[in-house]
């Protein structure tokens, strides 16, 4: 037998044989496959978008606040140029515009998009009382509560990472001493 002979199919002598089509069943998962991997790459790509525009899940300090944050609180009205942050939070899934809340030398500010008026300013000498229930779960925020001298209530959430809803309270205590404070 000739060498060629046993790589040819029978009864056709030095002809290759036929080449098998790949079955339907194997077209399909190739498919599935690639669809997968768009998909995975799709949802790389948002979660990478939200990512940088969506803010931490923390309350910032003073230096860490982003300037674009600082420039969207001041176009808002929220905040007056020559006004300093000394805590800021929002709770925002896609940007700031949906909600923030800060603490400045001056107030307490409150923003809420859906709120009519969006933004609620307290000043220091407003607050009669300022309680704080902390959660400390990562999925839940405390909550700060101002009761004002004129018997209006403004609550807002603040996160409990970093244990930074305690030093947003603290600035509004330090700030506002003629007002009870508690912490539960």
């Amino acid at each position: 037998m000739a060498a060629t002979d046993f790589y040819s199919s029978p009864g056709a002598p030095n002809e290759p044989a036929p080449r098998r089509r790949m079955p339907w069943w194997a077209w399909l998962l190739i498919a599935l496959g690639g669809a997968a991997v768009l998909s995975c790459a799709s949802c790389l790509g948002l979660f990478a978008w939200f990512g940088a525009t969506t803010p931490d899940t923390y309350v910032y300090a003073a230096n860490e606040v982003p300037a674009d944050y600082l420039r969207t609180a001041r176009d808002l009205g929220v905040l007056a140029d020559d006004e300093k942050v000394l805590w800021f939070y929002s709770d925002a899934m896609l940007g700031i515009k949906e909600g923030f809340y800060l603490v400045s030398d001056r107030q307490v500010a409150i923003y809420i998009a859906e709120s009519q008026p969006p933004a609620t300013s307290v000043t220091f000498d407003q607050i009669a009382e300022v309680e704080l229930v902390r959660d400390t779960s990562f999925f839940v925020d405390s909550t700060i509560t101002l009761t004002l001298h004129d018997g209006s209530v403004v609550s807002f959430p603040v996160s409990s990472e970093k244990d930074r809803d305690k030093h947003f309270f603290k600035a509004i205590t330090t700030r506002a001493p003629q007002a009870k404070a508690e912490t539960r």
